[in-house]
């Protein structure tokens, strides 16, 4: 018999704690939610690049639930980027510098980071 599944009905991907731990075995990472512009900016001024989560594109909210009836709060287009640079002061950056891997280095407000960002709690991986 041939099993018809919806689009998230098997998983969603990975996210920091997972990655935190595997980058663990090669350097000190830790994973975090809820921090703010100015402790990512902390860490990069501190030479740690950053993981953080966010989406890509045409992304849209699209939550479901585990067959033990766990909702998922999950987005189509989740993305990763990583966070080498700010400018600005540690206190109040402007624009933050990043590695993506499907556009290259871009370059973000602090307005456009944190409304991307923020779907994920402000949450990704400090690599120490």
């Amino acid at each position: 018999m041939l099993a018809t599944l919806t689009a998230n009905s098997t998983g969603y991907g990975v996210h920091w704690d997972p990655i935190a731990k595997a980058a663990n075995h090669f350097r000190p990472a830790a994973a975090f939610s809820g921090w703010t512009p100015g402790q990512l900016a902390n860490e990069i001024a501190n030479g740690h690049p950053v993981v953080i989560w966010g989406t890509q594109g045409n992304a849209y909210y699209d939550p479901w639930y585990t067959p033990s009836g766990k909702k998922i709060d999950a987005w189509k287009g989740e993305h990763a980027r990583t966070v080498i640079g700010f400018k600005g002061s540690i206190e109040n950056p402007t624009e933050f510098i990043i590695n993506d891997p499907i556009s290259g280095r871009i370059t973000w407000t602090t307005s456009t980071l944190n409304g991307n960002w923020g779907k994920f709690n402000n949450s990704g991986v400090v690599v120490r």
